[in-house]
């Protein structure tokens, strides 16, 4: 896992104060690996301050182009985006290992039924190309719910919630939720779920963290540069 040198919001600040002093608006603004060099930070912090820039109005990424500056008004950036994506993934990656992990122990057959009726969903979704969270996140709480453990179970909805709220997680979400990778999420779930049938705890709980670590570089490689 990468670890961020400098915080989102002083990387999103020196963006802005470099696109003030040097950019009018339609310029292209240097990529992420530039951006990501220029300020000692790593590509998910330059990521994220680049999303909250666009939901702020001053940028624009358009896929397989680069970033550009649409706005250089200097209004004050909206703090109440939720929390940062790379930080909910982080979180994410602690908790739902080890719960995936329980469920191999403790599933029992109605959480089975729930976690391949979300698989399906996914499906669905996928075939009219509707890349939503539903399904994704109707079975990561349906294996939650099969952990045994009903405080565990909360903080996997927790987590959840929080994720669904942030403006950030959900415009990075959309840059990798491409038709391709959609496919190998519903991969991802099915290995978690024979994992989890199979009474498999560690099997389940590697199947888990290499799930959460394919959505990490999807969100590292959607799109720019």
């Amino acid at each position: 896992m990468l670890k961020r040198a400098r915080s989102c919001k002083a990387v999103a600040d020196g963006i802005e104060e470099l696109i003030q002093s040097k950019y009018e608006e339609g310029d292209r603004i240097p990529g992420e690996r530039d951006l990501a060099k220029r300020f000692h930070a790593s590509r998910p912090t330059v990521r994220e301050a680049v999303v909250s820039l666009e939901i702020a109005g001053l940028v624009e990424v358009r896929i397989n182009s680069g970033i550009y500056v649409i706005g250089k008004a200097n209004t004050r950036r909206n703090e109440e985006h939720g929390f940062a994506p790379f930080e909910i993934l982080s979180a994410r990656m602690i908790v739902e290992p080890e719960v995936t992990g329980m469920a191999a122990k403790h599933a029992m057959s109605d959480d089975f039924d729930k976690m391949e009726a979300s698989i399906q969903s996914m499906r669905e979704e996928d075939q009219q190309n509707r890349p939503t969270e539903q399904g994704d996140r109707g079975f990561h709480l349906a294996v939650a719910g099969g952990c045994g453990n009903a405080m565990l179970a909360e903080v996997v909805h927790l987590l959840w919630d929080n994720q669904q709220k942030s403006s950030l997680w959900l415009r990075a979400d959309a840059y990798g939720r491409s038709g391709e990778f959609r496919q190998h999420w519903i991969q991802d779930h099915l290995a978690v779920l024979e994992a989890i049938r199979q009474r498999k705890i560690d099997l389940a709980k590697a199947s888990m963290q290499r799930h959460l670590e394919n959505t990490w570089q999807s969100l590292l490689d959607a799109g720019h540069d």
